[in-house]
């Protein structure tokens, strides 16, 4: 799929600002975000979204969130991870990710929300599989944003 080029550039942007912060935790946790257009149910949207990225499952199910959780489930484990820095800048770096949604959200829609995580439908997705992490989704006008917070013992 051909992602407009204002969100194609939002998404590399955000790509590599998640890929440096995975170094910077010395990979220990991460947070990856995808793309898609919905076309159909959250979960038979996902469930496709999922096979493409070649992540197994068995089952999903879907329960509405919010910004507290979303934050405290894909934000915390990378957030430990990067405990050898100081407080101020552990802070600083999860307002550049917030920043970073709502870079996605206005690449979606210039007239959308800066942050969404405020305003849009965020879901949480809990799966049987062998990865280990959080997965939630982000509704924002006809596209669907999947961040997994990814993390090892």
């Amino acid at each position: 799929m051909q992602l407009p080029i204002e969100l194609d550039n939002a998404l590399s942007f955000t790509h590599g600002f998640l890929k440096a912060l995975e170094i910077v935790a010395n990979r220990k946790a991460g947070i990856s975000v995808g793309i898609y257009k919905r076309s159909g149910t959250l979960e038979a949207d996902l469930a496709l979204h999922l096979k493409k990225c070649k992540i197994q499952y068995s089952t999903i199910k879907t329960s509405l969130s919010n910004r507290d959780e979303f934050i405290k489930k894909s934000w915390s484990p990378l957030d430990i991870s990067l405990s050898h820095l100081s407080p101020t800048v552990r802070e600083d770096l999860k307002w550049q990710f917030e920043e970073c949604v709502g870079l996605l959200s206005t690449a979606i829609d210039e007239r959308g929300p800066f942050n969404p995580l405020f305003s849009a439908p965020i879901h949480e997705v809990k799966f049987k599989s062998d990865n280990k992490g959080s997965l939630h989704t982000l509704e924002i006008g006809d596209w669907t944003l999947v961040f997994f917070g990814e993390h090892s013992a």
